[in-house]
């Protein structure tokens, strides 16, 4: 009976050699290989899909953390200048100066002048802010990575 057996699975197993030949086993290893592909691509576009949803329910973006490292250099000022060329009637201008204001607060920004020992320039362009820094006549101090930059006069 185990010899029956035998032979059987023997038979059995030489039958599916030859049914998945070298060719054979190379179009089913690519037709696995491409539903898995599928599959995938599916399950990234959803997740895709939530995060989008998900940025339209909560569109909130701090950035404050454009102004963060400032904190050091005011250590005894009270007020400092804020000149923007940005409307901040807009939104995104008006927000990006709420932040700033909360990241560097107990130091009150003053969007209205220049006037001040330190001023702050948030420019659309850093052709923009140098202009200014010029017409102002204040030495620029610190430029960060975002294109902060902190000038104070002389």
């Amino acid at each position: 009976m185990l010899s029956l057996l035998t032979n059987l699975m023997v038979h059995i197993n030489s039958e599916i050699k030859q049914f998945l030949s070298k060719p054979k086993r190379q179009i089913i290893f690519f037709l696995l290989l491409g539903g898995l592909t599928v599959f995938n691509t599916i399950n990234l576009v959803k997740s895709g899909l939530k995060l989008t949803k998900i940025k339209k329910i909560i569109p909130y973006q701090f950035d404050g953390y454009k102004f963060s490292g400032l904190q050091e250099t005011f250590k005894n000022v009270k007020y400092i200048g804020y000149y923007t060329d940005k409307d901040l009637k807009e939104t995104k201008a008006l927000q990006q100066f709420s932040q700033a204001q909360y990241i560097l607060a107990p130091v009150i920004l003053d969007p209205d002048s220049t006037d001040y020992p330190y001023i702050l320039f948030d420019c659309s362009t850093d052709d923009i802010a140098l202009k200014k820094i010029k017409e102002l006549d204040v030495i620029p101090l610190k430029k960060n990575k975002f294109g902060i930059i902190l000038a104070r006069r002389k």
